[in-house]
Parts: structure tokens; C-alpha cells; sequence
């Protein structure tokens, strides 16, 4: 109930062959961008959906530094994780192309880098990769489990992809997980199934 009463998340069962043996990187990573395209298109009951990836890194500003974890996302991810801006904005459509490098900062990771600054336009860089800060996120504060949802980073799906897992070598369009939406709480069972029939046949 914490996701929420009309929301799904679909995690690969991959991973581990028989016996528990670990398989190899590209074996994990089953689920794919157009899995989430097929269940937006294909599911009507279905509101939102986003793929994601996500990895942890360390971002520096000037002489400051801090350790946190990123998510690579597409634009129904703000709405499924009730994400709004404190300052700036979501990020613009080309930004999904994977071209651009634009960067949206937890209030956590905000106030770590820049305390009382302006974060906005300015240059960080993720590893060794240098983004852009577009936006800042309100704060939401501590989770269910205790954990500070507001020590986060999101960039662009693709460019994270390309820009942070580059040396890993994943599949085309490879997804870690795909968050699902459901109009209605009532429909969500038949989401369910019928998102898991369809994932079995592609």
C-alpha cells in the first residue's frame, strides 16, 4: 500500500540459473524498453508506465562531493512516484533522445552540494561524466522503510544507459524494472494478468 493502491512493479525473474548459480549480466537484465511500450499499448487499463534503471555513484560540485544513487527515467516515472518540482523543471522531450545530459537533484543531494546556492544551470558531474542540474525535487522526506527519499538523482533513461552503465554492456534497451499505473484500484488484478500474458509471450 505504501506504491500505492493502483500501481505495479515488474522485476526481472531472471538472474540465477539452477541450484542458485548466478548467471551472467545479460541473462538479468530480461525486461526491455519495448515491454514497457507493448503494455502501454496493448493494456488499456493501464495509466502510466515507466522503465528504469538505476546504479549508485558519487556526484561532484567544485570542492564537495556526495554518494548517492541515480535512476534512469521516462516521463510517466514523476507521476507513478508523485514527484514534483521544487525549482525548475521535469525534463524536456528531447532530453529522453540520450543526447543531452540534464540531471534532476534530490533536496538531500541539493543541499549537500550547493547548501544555500542556486542549483539550477550549473555543471555536476556524475562519476566523470559532467550534467547539467535542470530541476530540483521537493522534498518528500523519510520512507516507509526509513530510507531518505530525497538522496536521489534522476537523468533520462537513455542517457543513463549510455552515459553510467556504458562499461556493463547491456543488451539493447535493457530495463531493470517497469513501474505500471492502473486507472482504476478495481481493474488492477486484471492488469495483472494480462500484463503478465503478454510479458510471456514477448
Amino acid at each position: 500500500s505504501g506504491l500505492g493502491s493502483n500501481r505495479l512493479d515488474i522485476s526481472s525473474n531472471a538472474g540465477r540459473g539452477a541450484g542458485g548459480v548466478r548467471m551472467s549480466a545479460s541473462s538479468f537484465y530480461t525486461l526491455n524498453e519495448g515491454d514497457a511500450e507493448a503494455i502501454r499499448d496493448e493494456v488499456p487499463e493501464v495509466q502510466y508506465v515507466a522503465a528504469t534503471l538505476r546504479g549508485s555513484a558519487q556526484v561532484v560540485f567544485a570542492e564537495n562531493n556526495w554518494a548517492t544513487s541515480w535512476y534512469g527515467v521516462q516521463p510517466d516515472y514523476f507521476a507513478l512516484e508523485g514527484w514534483t518540482m521544487a525549482s525548475g523543471a521535469e525534463f524536456d522531450v528531447r532530453d529522453y533522445g540520450g543526447g543531452s545530459k540534464p540531471v534532476i537533484l534530490g533536496e538531500t543531494v541539493r543541499r549537500s552540494l550547493f547548501g544555500d546556492e542556486d542549483a539550477l544551470g550549473q555543471n555536476v558531474r556524475i562519476g566523470r561524466v559532467p550534467f547539467t542540474v535542470v530541476g530540483v525535487l521537493a522534498a518528500k522526506g523519510q520512507g516507509g522503510f526509513g530510507q531518505d527519499q530525497d538522496d536521489v538523482i534522476l537523468v533520462p533513461l537513455e542517457t543513463g544507459r549510455r552515459r553510467l552503465m556504458g562499461a556493463m554492456g547491456l543488451p539493447p534497451g535493457a530495463v531493470q524494472q517497469i513501474a505500471v499505473g492502473v486507472g482504476r484500484a478495481d481493474d488492477l488484478a486484471w492488469a495483472q494478468e494480462q500484463i503478465e500474458s503478454l510479458l510471456r509471450q514477448r
